[in-house]
C-alpha cells in the first residue's frame, strides 16, 4: 500500500505538472490579452482628454473661440449688422499687424484679404446692398452652433 500511494501520490503530481505547463501558454495569453485591452481602454480615456480646453492654456482656446466668433462676422453671414462686419475687419487687420511681428510677415497677406471683406462691410451701409446680401446669408446652409467651438458641441 505504501508503494501504491507514492505511486499515485508521483502520478497526480506528473499530472498537475502536465496541466500546468499545458495551460501556460494559455495563461500568458490571458495576461497579455488584459494587459493589451487595459492599454486600449487607456489610451481612449487618454484621447477623451486631450481637447483643446484640456491641453491648450486658457489665453489660446479664448483667442480661438474669439476666431471662431469673429469669422461670421467678418463674412457678414448669421444677420450680422454691417458696423458688426466693419468692426470685426479692423480687430482681424489689428491682430493680424501684430502678429506679423511673429510671423515673419505672412500675416500681411491677411490684411490685404480682410481689408476687401472690411469693404464689403462699407458696401452694406447702402440699405438695398444690404438687404440682398441678408437675403444671400439666409440662404447659407450653416448651423445655428457654428461659433460654438467643435468640442463644445452636443
Amino acid at each position: 500500500m505504501p508503494a501504491s500511494d507514492t505511486l499515485r501520490k508521483g502520478l497526480s503530481r506528473l499530472d498537475s505538472l502536465f496541466w500546468m505547463l499545458l495551460m501556460l501558454p494559455v495563461q500568458g495569453l490571458r495576461f497579455l490579452g488584459a494587459q493589451a485591452r487595459g492599454t486600449w481602454q487607456n489610451l481612449g480615456r487618454g484621447w477623451d482628454y486631450l481637447t483643446f480646453d484640456n491641453i491648450l492654456p486658457p489665453s489660446i482656446t479664448g483667442t480661438i473661440q474669439w476666431f471662431i466668433e469673429t469669422i461670421p462676422k467678418l463674412l457678414g453671414i448669421r444677420s450680422t449688422s454691417p458696423w458688426q462686419q466693419v468692426g470685426a475687419a479692423v480687430s482681424v487687420i489689428g491682430f493680424a499687424l501684430l502678429a506679423t511681428v511673429l510671423s515673419g510677415g505672412w500675416l500681411i497677406g491677411t490684411v490685404v484679404i480682410v481689408a476687401g471683406l472690411g469693404s464689403i462691410g462699407f458696401v452694406r451701409f447702402v440699405p438695398a446692398v444690404n438687404d440682398k446680401w441678408n437675403e444671400w446669408g439666409a440662404a447659407l446652409p450653416i448651423k445655428n452652433d457654428y461659433d460654438v467651438p467643435r468640442w463644445k458641441r452636443d
